[in-house]
């Protein structure tokens, strides 16, 4: 591994993981979503974000952010 990749690995997750977390964590979130796997929700609905970020495309703004999740529960059902 190399040297910074525990301080990247931090970043990302600061920068990324967390504000999903503090949304998914919610009462509300639990509700909508039954038992969930967190990890693979986090997975799924960054992935076009990491995406877009990545390939340096047009960053994504709120009304695409909110698509991306629109689409996610339209298309989720709880196992």
């Amino acid at each position: 591994m190399p040297p910074d990749a525990p301080g990247l690995r931090a970043r990302f997750v600061e920068q990324y993981r967390v504000p999903f977390d503090q949304v998914l964590h919610t009462e509300e979130a639990r509700e909508r979503l039954g038992q969930v796997d967190f990890d693979l929700v986090v997975a799924q609905l960054l992935g076009p974000i990491l995406f877009t970020e990545l390939a340096t495309l047009t960053p994504l703004g709120p009304v695409q952010c909110a698509r991306i999740v629109d689409d996610f529960l339209a298309g989720y059902s709880p196992a």
